[in-house]
């Protein structure tokens, strides 16, 4: 009799541990809460579709945002890797219009608005993950997209998105080329082999090459 009940009290004991095994398992996957800003993250490695993409950027359209107890949240679909995020924006983040170059506060973000981001490699597990947002662009009407530059010829940029091939940058009259640092650039800056990031219009020429209406570009 003493053997038996020995035998069931163990086998309950390893059927009890293993689950709470699988709870904690459970526990560690769901998503944190997205109203307070996360004082752990996890590195994420990002999938890009696009490898000419610079890493940890994206360009989307806002689709909620809310006041968090320390920043504001501001989740996108960034049409880079199709994938969600919510951006932390807090008091380092710099916001601005990325045309005029105007600063902006994060209270004059709208949910509709489209955004060029870069952010952090360091995310929560949560479901949209949240990311600390270094950098945010409201780009309404145009797109932003990069490419590697192939040739600079007679006053056109050829580049290739890894995606769609050559592609020609015809630059509108009162177009901007800077670097990354704000500085004013000319075309003669431009070379090729460099990655450079392309606002330009929503419509595409229907001709050969492709050509993109350019009215940015920040190498």
């Amino acid at each position: 009799m003493k053997k038996i009940i020995s035998k069931k009290f163990i086998a309950f004991l390893m059927v009890g541990g293993m689950l709470m095994s699988n709870m904690s398992v459970f526990a560690s996957t769901l998503p944190a809460p997205i109203n307070e800003v996360p004082s752990v993250v996890a590195d994420k490695d990002i999938s890009m579709k696009n490898t000419v993409v610079k890493d940890y950027s994206g360009f989307g359209e806002i689709l909620s945002i809310r006041q968090g107890s320390r920043a504001l949240l501001v989740t996108i679909k960034n049409q880079y890797d199709s994938r969600l995020y919510t951006l932390i924006i807090g008091d380092k983040t710099q916001v601005s219009d990325s045309i005029s170059g105007k600063k902006l506060e994060g209270a004059d973000l709208k949910v509709g608005n489209y955004v060029y981001t870069e952010y952090s490699r360091k995310m929560t597990m949560s479901i949209p993950p949240q990311t600390l947002a270094s950098k945010v662009e409201v780009v309404d009407g145009y797109i932003v997209s990069y490419g590697i530059v192939e040739k600079v010829k007679d006053g056109v940029i050829i580049v290739n998105n890894g995606i769609m091939g050559d592609i020609h940058l015809n630059l509108l009259e009162n177009a901007v080329i800077e670097n990354e640092a704000g500085e004013e650039l000319s075309i003669s800056d431009i070379n090729s082999g460099d990655r450079i990031r392309i606002y330009h219009s929503q419509i595409m020429l229907l001709m050969l090459p492709v050509t993109y209406q350019t009215i940015k570009i920040v190498k």
